[in-house]
């Protein structure tokens, strides 16, 4: 239970982060969006998948992606870093599964 609540107050706080980046009414002051979505709810005894969805309002090069997860987790499938390019009309879609 401890680590759920570690791993939903990181996912709060950078849904804070990402807010903070915008104000109500105004164009984001980044051309980047982030979408992090967990399909279960955070549980330390099986598997949960995260996607992870990147996208931009222009093109953008060299983009470079890191997901950071609390110690009492590991990555069971996929990667926790990326790096791709953003064109600017689609997003990027990555997924992990922790446990």
């Amino acid at each position: 239970m401890k680590s759920a609540l570690k791993l939903t107050n990181l996912v709060i706080v950078f849904m804070l982060f990402v807010a903070a980046c915008s104000t109500v009414g105004t164009k984001p002051s980044s051309p980047v969006q982030i979408d992090v979505n967990f399909l279960q709810a955070p549980n330390p005894i099986r598997d949960v998948t995260v996607t992870n969805s990147i996208n931009s309002s222009i093109p953008v090069q060299d983009v470079k992606a890191q997901i950071i997860i609390p110690g009492e987790f590991i990555i069971v499938q996929g990667e926790a870093e990326w790096s791709f390019d953003l064109d600017g009309s689609k997003a990027v879609e990555k997924e992990i599964i922790i446990n």
